[in-house]
């Protein structure tokens, strides 16, 4: 059998709902981030269905062909949580039951007044040799199981749960990969599109063979990360300072955690600013958004969900006639809503949206993404028109990531 890459890791993300009914799987993505610092690459990710053979026969082979395996999800209480039999099937070790797991398992549902299910004993039942992953945030725990030449770790399937146990349980317990850490640095950036971002700052990086400082691009609906990855701290450095410089006022932060509306809590908060928001296509999703970050309620004072035009006319104050001369989705009516709601909630600034998310509804003038979002302030009122691609949710995510940047810029 041949020996672990070494500095390679593989991630199986475990169950029936990713392999079966297509469910995005987002795990992935966080820890593959997260291993970075320390040198390990992914370079295999898998999805499994909740069989225990199935994802027995995928840590066999992953362990064998790499230095690091991390799984998420299967550590619940149900019949089809099966990733704690698989691995001790994988490996051929015995389950035992492990009675201080079982006992903060019991603890666990006392605080929260909740009777104890017949099944959480299951949860309690570790293989031999495996670590125990005290879970700070739910009822599973993990477990890791260290083996010649690989690492195997079982993480939740919760998303909230599998970070906050990667960060404080896995993280720390890994070496480095190599023995020489890799340093990352990321920017994330809005109001550019991958492809800008790439010309921007490719001829930074070497092409046609591995290079060290290497680019990765990651894109999602209204933003791309830039991350700069290498072995030597002065070359990362120095590419990653040159890229901020290049990508200029787009870049809303270094932080692999904050998201634009992060960037435009603070800035509304140190400014002392307040907002206020009136959505029509979102439905909601852009106060949401604000209203994600703690403190919020310093600065965000009211919101509009004004799907219809007599929600629009009767709520924001909206003309009928610009509706009737120029449509629900125009320049004009978006105006009309941010400078309603900047007026009725009297805020410092009010950001609107109104457009067309899909999938039916458009037409050759007014296709499926076309959305204006304006943005007031007691000085200027102004639209912007955007045509999104995508899907439903995408065309009402890059929206909602659009408007939040306006008001950062602002």
């Amino acid at each position: 059998m041949s020996k672990p890459a070494a500095g390679q890791a593989a991630i199986i993300a475990v169950g029936t709902e990713l392999t079966a009914d297509g469910r995005p799987e987002t795990n992935g993505t966080i820890i593959t981030r997260a291993l970075a610092p320390l040198g390990y690459e992914v370079a295999w990710r898998a999805a499994t269905p909740d069989d225990e053979s199935s994802l027995a026969h995928a840590l066999r082979d992953a362990a064998a062909r790499f230095e690091l395996v991390v799984v998420t999800g299967g550590l619940g209480p149900t019949v089809d949580d099966v990733t704690r039999e698989a691995m001790a099937r994988a490996f051929g070790v015995a389950l035992r039951h492990d009675e201080r797991v079982f006992a903060s398992i019991r603890a666990r549902y006392e605080h929260y007044g909740r009777p104890l299910p017949v099944t959480a004993a299951r949860q309690a039942q570790v293989p031999e040799g495996a670590e125990v992953l005290e879970n700070d945030a739910g009822t599973a725990p993990g477990l890791l199981l260290r083996r010649p030449g690989s690492i195997v770790a079982l993480l939740p399937g919760v998303p909230h749960e599998m970070e906050r146990m990667l960060e404080r349980r896995l993280l720390p317990r890994l070496p480095v990969a190599g023995g020489r850490p890799a340093v990352v640095r990321l920017l994330k950036v809005s109001g550019l599109s991958e492809s800008d971002v790439q010309s921007a700052v490719i001829d930074l990086f070497a092409t046609g063979a591995p290079s060290d400082p290497a680019l990765t691009l990651l894109t999602s609906p209204g933003e791309v990360t830039v991350v700069v990855r290498g072995r030597g701290a002065a070359d990362v450095e120095r590419v990653f300072a040159e890229s901020r410089r290049r990508l200029g006022a787009h870049v809303f932060t270094e932080d692999p955690r904050a998201g634009l509306e992060t960037a435009a809590a603070e800035l509304l908060a140190a400014r002392g600013w307040t907002v206020a928001t009136a959505e029509s296509c979102t439905g909601g999703l852009l106060g949401a958004t604000l209203t994600r970050v703690p403190g919020s309620s310093a600065w965000f004072r009211q919101g509009w969900i004004t799907y219809s035009n007599e929600a629009k006319i009767a709520l924001l104050g909206v003309e009928p006639g610009l509706i009737e001369r120029h449509g629900a989705v125009s320049a004009e009516v978006a105006d009309a809503m941010a400078g309603g709601a900047r007026r009725l909630a009297g805020t410092d600034v009010a950001l609107s949206i109104t457009g067309i998310a899909g999938p039916d509804g458009g037409t050759a003038d007014k296709p499926v993404g076309l959305v204006y979002l304006s943005l007031a302030t007691a000085a200027l009122t102004r639209s912007t028109r955007h045509h999104f691609p995508g899907d439903r949710d995408n065309i009402r995510l890059f929206a909602v990531r659009t408007a939040l940047n306006r008001l950062r810029l602002a």
